[in-house]
């Protein structure tokens, strides 16, 4: 028996227990007498189903699918922001949103918000004529500044080491470039790497007047073998070049040589056009999608045409008057065509006159309409093809590159047999630093326009960039440029030619080049090579410190050169804190740098590592408000050597503070060469062409500081745009 018992008293306890920890339910039943406070309580057990552990498998499963399906359409509709954001920095196009300025408060003519009302009131028409003077005005780039606050709306995924300067596209020189469609776009968070004597751009783009900069890098600083992938006796004939077919290859293997993103480029590819079959499949099925015709365009009501023409005639003379008038017309048509494309071009008329991008993106908004709207599309392809060039030019101009590639790709579909539209996609591409994507359009421009002289050195730009194909680069870039035709006379083709031919070792070749765009005016002279100039400054290759007019503040610098030798140290044995160079300048070797200013902004996060560096020079204004500039330390390892090249504008100087100099390390600018010295300062112009060679056995260490010109004045420090 008590052998049974003990079993039976612990299988009691153990039953006692579960129902212990059973969960209670209390239920709360009011008696039937309505003042009875009597409560009935009833005690029910939860049965052990296990529905709720179902319950969290089936819960979590559908949540992980749904955290999927929303990474998903992250990743697939990345990018496709208002503003587009490059995939990395490029030196082909300085991207910003719009104008430099939002438009300031004007008197009651000027303001935005009086261009809608009172439409219908006959007795405004003579208000407009106050502004008429304004049409005429000629904003020059000097009168312009660059938004603080809207360099940080955009923030540009850029690979390390990328140059503040590389990722610049044209000036404004807004009365002329607005008009022009010269693209400009956002200044990024920098996290800029130039060479000792920068990184900027050996192949910035225009000059300061016509500027379209240049586009970005090859990542593959240290390989020297990568500078020759042809053979040196390559000539112009055709069947020595990579356009053997009549016809676009279906492989676009035939083409690619591997390069980084063209794989993920391809299966993109791919994916789109499946996606356009689809859906020009289902077009065709619906019968929807309008055919090109020489239709013109919708007729207005006679009783109009008076107003109809007075409003168009107002349009360039007075945009604000024909923008009132288009609006009243509208009432009575709000789908005409006409009267649609007429407001849109007074808006875009007004935004240049008040460098306002509201009243642009108004314009742009009806422009895409107009382009895009099955219901009231423009039929007659003249008309549409103009229509679709002017959105595409204001969308780049604010930087909306994206929805710009999709116009652009609506115009290549419609006019397949122009290949400028083709050419305008690439450079679009290009602008977004998607070379792949450039060189794909560019090489089926080619195949069909074998002589197409803008294919031809847009195509050798991106053959030195993307696939360091030097060889070939010179072919294309030097039949382009012999051609003489207009898009091909630009100081980026001669820049890229010229410097494709030093690295093949044909300096005197490169030499030649350079004179060439000298003469044409492309270039300030054949050593000084920068394209954001101002004519009048003086010009040489090396400056002593008495010449800058800043002896004073370089003096307190150099007062306290050991301690910043220190920081910099300390800074350098701290890990991934000093940034390789990545701009394709170095011949051999390595050297790095670590930044403390750019574009005339302090990085905070850099300068808690080296406090009294940045405080000395947050009291040197011509160098902490250097929007052309930067300050950094720069490291270069023995046996590193760095082709010659020149900085991007004239604009400002460049001083290195010696802090650790071993022997063997020399600069040379223009045709002078000196070398460092530890505690003292070098000062030189890197508007100049300049090249650098480590020969010694240990690290050389400089502090790096631009400054404004001297003869740079205090309103030109204020309004002239950063690089």
């Amino acid at each position: 028996m008590s052998g049974d018992v003990q079993p039976r008293k612990r299988k009691d306890k153990s039953k006692k227990r579960k129902d212990d920890d059973e969960p209670i339910l209390i239920r709360e039943k009011r008696s039937s007498s309505e003042h009875s406070p009597d409560m009935d309580m009833h005690i029910e057990k939860e049965s052990e189903t296990g529905g709720h552990w179902c319950a969290k498998i089936v819960f979590f499963a559908l949540l992980s699918i749904l955290i999927g399906l929303i990474a998903l359409i992250i990743i697939e509709n990345r990018g496709m922001t208002e503003v587009a954001q490059p995939q990395g920095e490029s030196r082909f196009s300085e991207y910003f949103e719009g104008w430099v300025e939002e438009p300031k408060d004007h008197d009651e003519d000027h303001v935005v918000h009086s261009l809608h009302d009172d439409h219908d009131d006959d007795g405004e028409d003579d208000d407009d004529h106050g502004h008429d003077d304004d049409n005429n005005e000629v904003y020059e780039e000097e009168n312009l500044s660059q938004q603080d606050d809207e360099d940080e709306k955009v923030p540009v995924s850029q690979e390390e080491g990328d140059d503040d300067d590389d990722a610049v596209d044209d000036e404004p020189q807004v009365s002329q470039e607005q008009n022009d469609g010269v693209r400009q776009s956002q200044e990024q968070e920098e996290n800029p790497n130039d060479d000792d004597d920068d990184n900027e751009d050996d192949q910035n783009v225009t000059k300061e007047q016509d500027a379209t900069p240049v586009s970005a890098g090859n990542d593959n600083d240290d390989d020297d073998d990568q500078n020759v992938s042809a053979p040196e006796d390559v000539n112009l004939n055709d069947g020595d070049l990579p356009f053997e077919e009549e016809t676009v290859a279906d492989s676009t293997e035939q083409f690619f040589d591997n390069d980084v993103g063209e794989e993920l480029f391809v299966k993109r590819l791919s994916e789109e056009k499946i996606a356009k079959s689809k859906e020009t499949t289902k077009s065709a099925e619906n019968d929807e999608t309008p055919e090109k015709s020489s239709e013109t365009f919708d007729n207005i009501d006679p009783l109009f045409d008076d107003d109809f023409n007075e409003a168009n005639d107002n349009i360039e003379k007075n945009p604000k008057k024909a923008l009132k008038l288009f609006e009243k017309l509208l009432k009575y048509r709000p789908d005409s065509q006409k009267l649609l494309l007429g407001k849109a071009n007074a808006l875009n008329q007004l935004s240049n006159l008040y460098q306002d991008n509201a009243l642009l993106r108004e314009a742009i908004q009806i422009y895409e309409k107009l382009l895009l709207d099955k219901k009231i599309m423009i039929k007659d392809d003249a008309e549409y093809e103009k229509v679709g060039v002017v959105c595409v030019d204001r969308m780049t101009f604010l930087g909306n590159f994206y929805k710009a590639i999709e116009v652009q790709k609506v115009l290549v579909d419609r006019f397949p047999e122009n290949p400028e539209h083709r050419n305008q996609l690439a450079i679009i591409y290009l602008m977004i630093n998607r070379l792949s994507e450039a060189k794909h359009i560019l090489h089926e421009t080619l195949l069909k326009w074998r002589h197409n002289a803008v294919a031809l050195v847009h195509y050798g730009f991106v053959l030195k960039q993307l696939d360091n194909n030097l060889e070939h680069a010179v072919i294309f870039l030097r039949e382009g440029i012999e051609s003489g035709e207009p898009g091909t006379q630009e100081g980026l083709f001669y820049m890229n030619l010229g410097d494709a031919l030093m690295r093949l070792g044909r300096s005197s070749e490169a030499l030649s080049i350079y004179t060439e765009g000298a003469n044409r005016g492309l270039f300030l002279s054949a050593y000084q090579r920068s394209l954001y100039n101002i004519d009048r400054l003086k010009a040489q290759p090396f400056w002593e410190l008495e010449e800058t007019s800043y002896s004073n503040d370089f003096k307190k610098l150099q007062k306290h050169w050991r301690q910043i030798l220190k920081e910099g140290v300390t800074a350098l044995n701290q890990i991934n804190r000093f940034s390789d160079e990545s701009e394709n300048l170095r011949d051999h070797g390595e050297w790095k740098q670590f930044e403390l200013y750019a574009r005339g902004r302090r990085n905070v996060s850099n300068c808690k590592s080296t406090p009294l560096t940045c405080d000395l020079i947050e009291k040197f204004p011509a160098a902490s408000t250097c929007k052309r500039g930067q300050v950094k330390y720069s490291i270069m390892q023995p046996k590193t050597h760095v082709w010659a090249h020149t900085g991007p504008t004239n604009c400002r100087l460049r001083a290195h503070l010696g802090l650790k100099v071993p022997q063997g390390t020399f600069l040379r600018v223009g045709n002078e060469t000196k070398s460092w010295k530890e505690g003292e300062w070098l000062i030189f112009d890197d508007s100049f062409e300049h090249e650098v060679w480590h020969n010694g056995t240990e690290s050389r260490l400089v502090l790096i500081v631009d400054i404004w010109h001297p003869e740079i004045t205090e309103e030109e420090r204020k309004t002239l745009t950063a690089i």
